[in-house]
């Protein structure tokens, strides 16, 4: 019978797979428990990682934000130079451009910032992230790693808070402080828009005979020294004031075309008041063409005095255009004083065209007469009169009346009888260079004048010799009479 030993074998089998069963399961968990370890530790090493890199990360905006700061004080700093320009004037019209560009530069660094915030909350939500992860959240827990994170994440809010209150309201400041600057410019260009509209003319006083303004070199320099005689003379100082609007438009002449492309490049230096009706404009340029080395010469350029040049929609004036000759030698005195005499009488004469310089200087010419026009009885000058009666009129160097130079006459200042100011008047009288006055044209009635009885005429008196002006001019006053 072989039952038993069946049996036997059987149970024996049994304990046997038994066996095999839990060595199975026991090496199962073994392996699932060093399968947990790794990924526990590989997510550590992870965060890690991470952490190094938000490190570098917060090292890298740090410099980029300093580098933003400075950036935006420059501007500031540029800001306040502004503010404080003509002598803490503030910004004048010349400082447009720059203040456009100030505001560009404003609006790159404010787009920046931007940047820069949005980028600092999305590093500190993954930081927070991160510390949820390994604080018990995610099962992962490491306190040493979850300080450090909490550190980092403490460094990027506090750049975060110095970008979003000062920075911020820096770049706020300094965006008000260049609207203000902008309005301030703004309302100067209205003003200077509205001056140059009372500025009825301009006229260059010419150093030569010959129409044209003397250009001398001064050390490395070229320069020019033009008076221009303004009307109204009320504007005078306002003018000033506005100086920097005040320019010298330059051209060159073909003797073709007679006019041409730009000339020689002047900057204006100073404009001062030579007289209560005259600007004294000191330009120079660094570059001109055609300049002789030891003769006078007249260049093949002309130049005008312009006020508010760059004017777009508003208002400018300037003056004809005039020759200009330069000289290597300082051939024309025109800083000194001259003395006007018709023989040995001397002239009596002003240094302005002001009315009131001629109180007791006055000379009664009856030179009027009545005149018959289309109907129209008349009061004007009969005929080409002398402008001075007697012999004509020398001048010389004051204190040096050994040296008499010829004079040339030009048209100042025509006030009516009442004292005021008739620029009208200019159509009508004219005044020769050499010293004769007379009627361009009978006067008009229809301007409701028809008599210039108790008119005075200011006539600028200018020594000149060999087509040179000498001397500062002076001004002589004639009050039209009947004869």
């Amino acid at each position: 019978m072989f039952y038993p030993k069946t049996k036997l074998v059987m149970k024996r089998n049994s304990k046997m797979f038994l066996f095999i069963v839990m060595l199975l399961l026991t090496g199962s968990s073994c392996f699932l428990m060093t399968s947990c370890q790794k990924d526990y530790d590989g997510q550590l090493e992870i965060i890690r990682n991470q952490l190094k890199a938000g490190e570098n990360s917060y090292t890298e905006l740090k410099e980029q934000i300093t580098s933003l700061e400075e950036r935006v004080t420059t501007i500031e700093k540029q800001i306040e130079d502004l503010q404080n320009g003509n002598n803490g004037g503030g910004c004048d019209v010349d400082c447009e451009a720059q203040l456009k560009e100030l505001k560009e530069a404003l609006e790159t660094a404010k787009t920046e910032l931007q940047d820069k915030i949005n980028d600092l909350n999305d590093k500190i939500k993954g930081l927070q992230d991160q510390i949820d992860n390994i604080t018990g959240n995610q099962g992962i827990t490491d306190e040493e790693l979850a300080e450090k994170l909490t550190e980092l994440e403490n460094k990027f809010q506090r750049l975060l808070d110095t970008l979003e209150k000062d920075l911020t309201g820096k770049i706020n400041t300094l965006e008000n402080n260049i609207n203000d600057l902008q309005s301030q410019i703004d309302e100067l260009k209205d003003k200077i828009d509205e001056l140059a509209n009372r500025i009825k003319k301009m006229d260059i006083i010419p150093d030569f005979n010959n129409q044209s303004v003397l250009l001398i070199q001064d050390g490395n320099k070229y320069t020019l020294k033009i008076n221009v005689k303004v009307m109204p003379a009320s504007v005078i100082d306002e003018m000033i004031e506005q100086k920097d609007v005040i320019s010298i438009d330059s051209r060159k002449v073909t003797p073709v075309t007679r006019s041409a492309e730009a000339g020689p490049e002047f900057t204006v230096e100073k404009v001062e008041k030579y007289d209560e009706a005259t600007l004294t404009v000191t330009a120079s340029a660094t570059e001109v063409e055609g300049l002789p080395s030891s003769v006078a010469k007249d260049l093949a350029c002309q130049v005008a005095v312009v006020f508010n040049e760059n004017a777009t929609d508003g208002n400018s004036c300037q003056s004809g255009y005039y020759g200009v000759r330069f000289s290597p030698g300082k051939v024309v005195d025109g800083n000194k004083d001259y003395d006007f005499f018709q023989g040995n009488t001397k002239v009596n004469v002003a240094t302005g065209l002001d009315l009131s310089n001629f109180n007791d200087i006055t000379y009664q010419r009856n030179i009027l007469a009545d005149v018959e026009d289309l109907g129209n009885e008349l009061v004007e000058i009969k005929e080409t009169q002398k402008i001075l009666k007697g012999d004509d009129v020398k001048a010389s160097p004051k204190n040096d009346g050994a040296k008499k130079l010829n004079v040339t006459y030009s048209l100042g200042v025509i006030y009516d009888e009442s004292g005021k100011p008739a620029s009208d008047m200019n159509s009508y009288i004219e005044i020769t260079t050499d010293g004769r006055i007379l009627m361009k044209q009978h006067l008009n009635p229809g301007n409701g004048i028809t008599s210039i009885e108790g008119y005075r005429v200011i006539v600028q008196l200018q020594a000149n010799q060999d087509g040179y002006f000498y001397g500062k001019p002076a001004y002589v006053c004639i009050e039209l009479l009947k004869k």
